[in-house]
């Protein structure tokens, strides 16, 4: 699910780093550092390289030199060397390598790559060491917007039974759940604005205004309005996702991956995008997609929370077959299910249920996907069916 979390007026937060006004936008892919001028310069971040890494990386993105030394025909002629200057910021080390690479075309019109080092323009460096500044205050920003499940208003208490007792009544308590997240919209809204707030104060307190649901523009990058060259900074080689979770219980949490991106209207404005984490967020000791990644899992034995028996019984669709006959003692080892069901006034009997619940969640690039998984879980006669 993607939500667009904020817009952050940034005037400020980057004067530390640097003395013109910028706009910020920030992809998964790419950071870019925009300039007035003509020379293109691509540098790929790398969280912890030596020189010998670095070397290969720019090796790697090498510039293609499509020219054929036998254009002419069968009579060799010159090719062109094309140059291009790659520069390696280091997260780990702040180290920071240049190489100028050069494709040729030997007389075999076979490419062939060198890299030599060479040192940094005294405006690279600037921005460079601007960049890694704001690595650092992004990933301190990340860590601190997280949500301790002591934060969480009301305080998490959850029934916990292999049983449904205590469900059906919506427990308030229920609102610090994951699946209160899943619930309605209100809730999303809600949790969105916790977030929201919490990442506005790690950005130095600057205001956030209302959100929107428009889809994120394509592209990304930091737009500088002064200086020469341009300096575009991959993140091809970053192996890492920037998450931000609400709740600190291994069993239950949430958690979403943090993007962000620009809004090209407006300037100095950053953007924040959610984006679920099914991986990392936990319902009652489960992963989001062992409960709802499209399969079938059976609960009717297993220790789980009102809250999550609430979402299942209020989410679930009917299949339009008809309930199974069948009996039992009430008991939750002999639960009555079926038709004698409707026939028992005891509350304290339990009914098991066996239904599809469908959730859907948006991914980062806008699309919607849906999956309807299968449950079957005991709750109290009566609400079972």
């Amino acid at each position: 699910m993607v939500l667009v979390l904020s817009e952050v007026n940034i005037k400020g937060i980057f004067m530390k780093y640097i003395s013109v006004i910028l706009t910020l936008f920030f992809s998964p892919l790419s950071l870019a550092f925009l300039f007035d001028g003509k020379q293109d310069v691509q540098a790929y971040a790398c969280e912890d390289c030596n020189e010998i890494n670095a070397r290969n990386i720019a090796v790697a993105n090498a510039p293609v030199n499509n020219c054929d030394i036998f254009r002419n025909g069968s009579i060799a002629s010159y090719c062109e060397p094309i140059s291009k200057e790659i520069l390696i910021p280091v997260h780990k080390t702040k180290d920071i390598y240049k190489f100028i690479v050069t494709t040729k075309i030997d007389s075999q019109n076979r490419p062939f790559v060198s890299a030599r080092a060479f040192p940094l323009t005294s405006n690279q460096s600037a921005i460079m060491h601007s960049y890694l500044d704001f690595n650092d205050d992004l990933i301190n920003a990340i860590s601190e917007a997280s949500i301790s499940s002591s934060e969480l208003f009301p305080k998490p208490d959850f029934i916990m039974s292999k049983s449904a007792q205590g469900a059906g009544n919506n427990d308030s308590s229920c609102d610090s759940h994951p699946t209160a997240f899943l619930s309605s919209p209100e809730s999303k809204r809600a949790i969105r604005k916790e977030i929201r707030d919490k990442l506005s104060d790690s950005f130095n307190g600057d205001t956030a205004l209302e959100l929107t649901h428009e889809k994120l523009v394509n592209g990304g990058g930091i737009s500088l309005g002064q200086g020469q060259g341009v300096i575009n900074i991959s993140f091809s080689y970053i192996n890492r996702n920037l998450i931000v979770f609400r709740g600190d219980d291994f069993d239950n949490r949430l958690a979403f991956n943090v993007h962000l991106a620009s809004d090209s209207m407006r300037d100095n404005q950053v953007v924040f995008n959610l984006e679920l984490n099914k991986g990392w967020t936990k319902i009652d000791g489960f992963k989001y997609g062992e409960l709802f990644g499209g399969g079938e899992i059976d609960l009717t034995g297993v220790l789980v929370s009102n809250c999550l028996i609430d979402f299942l019984t209020n989410e679930s669709e009917s299949d339009g077959q008809q309930p199974t006959t069948g009996g039992g003692s009430g008991s939750l080892s002999d639960p009555f299910y079926g038709l004698d069901a409707f026939n028992n006034n005891n509350s304290m009997n339990f009914c098991q249920s066996d239904k599809t619940v469908k959730t859907c969640s948006t991914t980062e690039d806008g699309s919607t996907k849906c999956a309807s998984s299968r449950l079957t879980w005991i709750n109290k006669c009566g609400l079972a069916n």
